[in-house]
């Protein structure tokens, strides 16, 4: 594929690396840009010493300064060609020139690139040349054409090596100072070249003709690459006398194959992809640079060789796009280039991948589109990065029309205010207006009016945030409840804008009214509960004790008068005397919970397990009670509290034990992700399923008190310190199979 310079330029700039290839550029060339008019709006250095004009006397001036270009860029396409140019001075110089329009994305003409390169000497001898008579002109042109394309020839002999002045003049040496022999031929060769320059001697005499390319020192001190070509030379008898060539210096042609290497890695290693199609059916690829593997999966053979056609692997629901905009382009005057919308490649491996398409339009000089060069970038984590911000603005918008939060931004210099749509939602106003600070304001409620105006100018004026809950009505005059929060945007310590949200919270605040008037009755309950507890601690204490006293009383006076039954019923009334106080105590135990301690504290657990063994050492010892405390925790707690539940739940554990069996309780505790669970585990009588919630609800009894004592109380009183400590209290048991309660304590 043979590539123009202008097309080496558009290849390099889909590059960072471009900087290098154009710089070598810069250096090497006469380049200069004029607007549509023909001003010069760049002149480089080498144009500015090439012309004796200084940069300050060119830019602005027309380029007819220096030459004629109307022609040329009036017809608004590329061109090239040979420009006879003016100095300041008057005498001329020629060029080859190459003029590149850049358009913009609208297609319209920005400017026109100039790249020329020096071709005075050699036209001035082809014009000398011309005046010459035939045979002279001919030698001369021959030199002169083997000096501009520096060419040099030889001949050797078995004696001596001849060569023409060209050959001198290309190492930069004289006959005068240089005599061409074997020994001084070989002091120039690179070292690394000469093994093989003696191995081409040595074939020469089997061999008619040979070529070969290898370094060699100009008398500057660079190295030069040179092209041998020579053939052999044979006397009468056919034997080898010698040699007769040319050696040529391919410098420039070898660096610039090297700058063509360099650019066609720089666009190997790019993310784009450079593709070139012929416009002819089924647009097949003609070229297309290595790293279209690591896009697609398919290598450049698979494309070059028919196996794989651009359009197999474009997106089935893309291919018709793509072509229509690819039709499109070929029936307009499009003369540079068009960028397709981004679409979907299928990779070899079944993956998709998005693309951005821009592709350069060829056409011949009758206008018709002979190429299409694309430049294809992989946008695939653009395009992703793009769809999660669009499905998390999208859920933004969600989440703010579920939680009745819209936004706000007040410009502090013009004071117009800039709403998110549920705010417009929130005031009932339609999305098209556009509100000013004033209007915004005016439809808070008159009674809180004033405190969102002073709070916006503090944070104008003073730059402090807001947080406000105030009143407000729609413009439908729906009244709610709102909460504004507002942030001062300050630059170079001046309020330039203030940001905020605005939350719609009238079903929160008729929640917090009606927790608060929940909390008031429930406030109202406790001091009826306490005032019950008072009177059930001494009003209700005082008869049961004047009963016990006065059933003690007649127990000691009466004892002989009175008969078997009568003691019996005074035992009676005694023990239901003492029934009804133990309940009484309960009760005000129950409605006392949480009055001991005014704040918890750090409790440990072992420590309380050992209080509790102590008060219930005689329980323990007569029940002979195997007793299993497992290493226990440090919780934030009450101590009075926690002890009491403790002690209930191990009292509970020791009376319901089974008949003629040891009783064996086993206490631990497993630390959770946001808790303690506690476990008193026992080997009792077990509970049934279906009590396992009433065991917990006060004075509710599973037996009567016959058979077990108690107040049903007791885990009534369990359940509320749990619940006092933010947890909760729980029972796993069967019948016959023992029980293990469990309570939860946050950590």
């Amino acid at each position: 594929m043979n590539l123009k310079s202008e097309d080496i330029h558009e290849l390099a700039n889909t590059s960072k690396g471009q900087n290098t290839l154009l710089e070598a550029l810069n250096q090497a060339s006469i380049i200069s840009v004029v607007d549509t008019k023909g001003n010069f709006t760049f002149v480089n250095d080498n144009f500015c010493n090439i012309s004796d004009y200084s940069r300050k006397e060119l830019l602005g001036e027309n380029h007819n300064l220096i030459s004629t270009i109307e022609s040329q860029i009036s017809s608004h396409h590329a061109w090239k060609g040979e420009l006879k140019n003016r100095k300041k001075n008057g005498t001329y110089f020629w060029t080859q020139a190459s003029i590149v329009p850049t358009k913009n994305n609208q297609g319209k003409i920005e400017h026109y690139t100039i790249v020329q390169i020096d071709i005075t000497e050699s036209k001035l001898k082809t014009l000398n040349s011309l005046n010459r008579n035939s045979q002279k002109d001919t030698e001369f042109n021959l030199n002169q054409a083997q000096k501009i394309a520096k060419i040099g020839s030889f001949d050797t002999s078995m004696n001596e090596i001849w060569w023409s002045n060209e050959l001198f003049a290309l190492f930069g040496l004289s006959p005068n100072n240089f005599k061409p022999q074997r020994d001084s031929f070989y002091s120039l060769l690179h070292p690394n070249d000469q093994p093989s320059f003696d191995k081409l001697v040595e074939s020469l005499s089997n061999e008619t003709k040979t070529q070969f390319e290898f370094r060699a020192k100009h008398s500057s001190g660079k190295w030069l690459h040179l092209e041998l070509t020579a053939e052999a030379k044979y006397d009468k008898d056919n034997n080898f006398i010698g040699s007769i060539g040319t050696m040529q210096d391919i410098t420039e042609r070898k660096e610039a194959q090297a700058a063509l290497r360099y650019a066609y890695n720089i666009i190997n290693r790019s993310p784009a992809v450079v593709f070139r199609w012929k416009n002819i059916q089924d647009l097949p690829v003609d070229f297309v640079s290595n790293n279209v593997l690591e896009l697609t999966g398919y290598s450049t053979e698979d494309f070059l060789n028919k196996r794989i056609s651009y359009d197999d692997i474009i997106h089935p629901e893309d291919r018709e796009r793509v072509s229509f905009e690819v039709l499109q382009a070929n029936s307009s005057n499009i003369n540079n280039m068009y960028h397709h919308e981004p679409y979907r490649l299928i990779t070899k491996n079944g993956e998709t991948k998005w693309v951005l398409d821009t592709t350069y339009i060829r056409r011949n000089t009758a206008g018709k589109v002979m190429f299409r060069e694309g430049i294809v970038y992989d946008i695939t984590k653009q395009r992703m990065a793009e769809e999660g911000l669009r499905k998390n603005e999208a859920l933004l918008a969600n989440m703010s029309e579920t939680a009745k939060i819209g936004g706000w931004e007040l410009d502090v210099n013009t004071l117009q205010i800039d709403w998110t749509d549920e705010t417009y939602f929130i005031y009932e106003l339609d999305p098209g207006q556009q509100p000013n600070l004033a209007e915004g304001i005016k439809y808070y409620h008159p009674d809180d009016r004033s405190k969102i105006e002073k709070a916006v100018q503090k944070a104008i004026d003073l730059k402090e945030p807001f947080d406000l809950e105030v009143k407000f009505i729609t413009a439908t005059g729906k009244q709610l409840w709102v909460r504004a929060i507002g942030r001062p945007i300050t630059k170079n310590g001046k309020t330039t804008k203030v940001t905020g949200t605005f939350q719609d919270i009238t079903e929160r605040k008729k929640t917090e009214l009606s927790i608060q008037h929940h909390l008031q009755l429930l406030e109202q309950k406790n001091k009826e509960l306490n005032q019950f507890a008072y009177i059930a601690s001494h009003d209700l204490q005082e008869p049961l004790r004047t009963v016990a006293n006065y059933v003690e009383l007649l127990n000691w006076k009466y004892q002989d008068k009175l008969d078997a039954n009568s003691n019996l019923y005074l035992s009676y009334i005694t023990r239901s005397v003492e029934r009804m106080q133990d309940l009484l105590h309960a009760l005000l135990e129950y409605t006392s919970i949480g009055k001991y301690e005014k704040e918890p504290t750090l409790i440990d657990c072992n420590h309380i397990l050992d209080q509790v063994k102590v008060d219930l050492s005689a329980q323990l010892e007569k029940k002979k009670v195997k007793l299993k405390i497992n290493k226990l925790v440090q919780v934030k707690g009450y101590g009075h509290e926690l002890r009491s539940l403790f002690q209930n739940l191990i009292s509970n554990s020791i009376k319901y034990c089974k008949p003629d069996t040891t009783p064996e309780i086993d206490i631990s505790v497993e630390k959770e992700t946001n808790q303690y669970t506690f476990a008193i585990k026992d080997n009792g009588i077990g509970i049934d399923e279906k009590y396992k919630e009433k065991i917990f609800v006060i004075f509710q009894r599973l037996h009567n008190h016959d058979t077990y004592e108690g107040t049903g109380i007791g885990l009534a009183r369990c359940r509320k310190i749990a619940e006092l400590h933010g947890g909760k209290i729980w029972v796993d048991s069967q019948p016959n199979q023992g029980s293990t309660f469990y309570f939860s304590i946050p950590n």
